[in-house]
């Protein structure tokens, strides 16, 4: 009793502050503005003082439900699922699902699937007769619920992705609503949700870097950069993240065109700014070779094609224009010394590029041979 007489006096205690505090300045403003008191002071007290009183009660009451956990007028929980192509099926399996139990005892689900929503008990259950409960909010679209557990099963099944679009083609034919739905996601959409769905049932931060690797073909710059800020709100897997900012970075190597800018991009996939970002800054990670030798290969692919282009096969049409020997294995000499000036702005090397510039050159060498070969 005493705890419980505690907390109820405690309850407006600001408030009644609050109050005292603006009963002393009217009291001082009296002597020197007699003519307020009646037009605002006083009202102002009269206004104050029963919000006083009400915000004491509702505080108190507040702290007592709060103690008791709200039982008196909660029934218990019921989860609502995120309605999504992404939600795992297990969640979409748990739509609805009542729990009669206090808030801390609740499964932990992450925000992102679904919550858990308080039930209020029925006017019967209170003691009260004579009043009709309001109905509940009808539960989402049977229909689409029933999709999105199909397509999660499609998805998390341990199929090929070539195999898993042919069943999502199947699975429209059952409904015509399935199109529908199929249609508004999109296929950006739906080629994410089932590219991740390994990575949704059991995500694991030590699983996410080599998953990445195995489908680097499959997902996109935005989809790495995702994985990196869920690693981020863990607060560790620094190692983890710089692996996959270098990943991330590098998705655009298809798409170079010059040797500047492929040198650039390798220097800061690799760590060229320092800190912890680029796989060089994750020296100690299970999963540094794997990813340096991944890029590596890319790198070294893409590499080797614009020297063909713009240097190899280039100089050849130079060459054709000349007219002295000299002048033509002038061109070819010109051409190694712009492939071993490339070569000097690695600021670190991929794996094979000493090997893959032996290559290219041996080439020219065996051009400028040749001419000597013609005399």
């Amino acid at each position: 009793m005493g705890r419980r007489k505690k907390q109820d006096s405690s309850g407006g205690s600001g408030l009644l502050g609050l109050l005292l505090l603006s009963l002393c300045i009217a009291t001082l403003m009296l002597p020197w503005y007699p003519e307020l008191a009646g037009k605002f002071i006083l009202p102002g007290i009269a206004l104050i003082l029963p919000i006083a009183l009400i915000a004491g009660m509702v505080s108190s009451c507040n702290k007592r439900t709060s103690k008791s956990n709200n039982n008196d007028i909660i029934s218990g929980y019921k989860f609502c699922a995120n309605l999504d192509l992404k939600t795992p099926l297990e969640y979409l399996e748990m739509h609805s699902q009542f729990k009669k139990c206090s808030n801390d005892q609740l499964p932990k689900i992450p925000d992102k699937f679904g919550y858990w929503a308080m039930q209020l008990k029925s006017w019967k259950e209170l003691g009260i007769s004579g009043i009709k409960d309001i109905p509940s909010h009808s539960e989402s679209d049977g229909v689409y619920l029933e999709f999105l557990k199909k397509f999660r099963s499609i998805a998390e099944s341990d199929i090929s992705l070539e195999e898993k679009y042919t069943a999502i083609e199947v699975l429209k034919k059952e409904k015509r609503s399935y199109i529908t739905y199929l249609n508004k996601h999109g296929r950006d959409e739906i080629h994410s949700a089932v590219t991740f769905a390994p990575l949704s049932i059991n995500f694991n931060p030590l699983k996410v870097v080599p998953w990445v690797v195995e489908n680097y073909g499959y997902i996109s710059e935005f989809e790495i950069g995702d994985l990196e800020a869920e690693l981020l709100s863990l607060l560790k897997y620094e190692e983890e993240r710089a692996l996959l900012y270098a990943l991330r970075v590098s998705k655009c190597v298809d798409s170079i065109k010059t040797l500047k800018t492929l040198v650039s991009r390798f220097n800061t996939a690799a760590c060229e700014h320092g800190g912890s970002y680029g796989f060089e800054a994750a020296i100690t990670s299970e999963h540094y070779h794997q990813v340096k030798e991944f890029l590596s290969s890319k790198y070294i692919a893409k590499f080797r094609e614009i020297v063909t282009e713009s240097i190899i096969n280039k100089t050849s049409e130079t060459v054709a224009k000349r007219k002295t020997k000299q002048a033509k294995i002038n061109a070819w000499r010109k051409a190694e010394t712009d492939i071993l000036e490339t070569i000097k702005a690695f600021k670190f090397e991929p794996t094979g590029l000493a090997m893959t510039t032996a290559t290219l050159i041996g080439e020219i060498h065996k051009e400028a041979d040749r001419l000597n070969e013609n005399v």
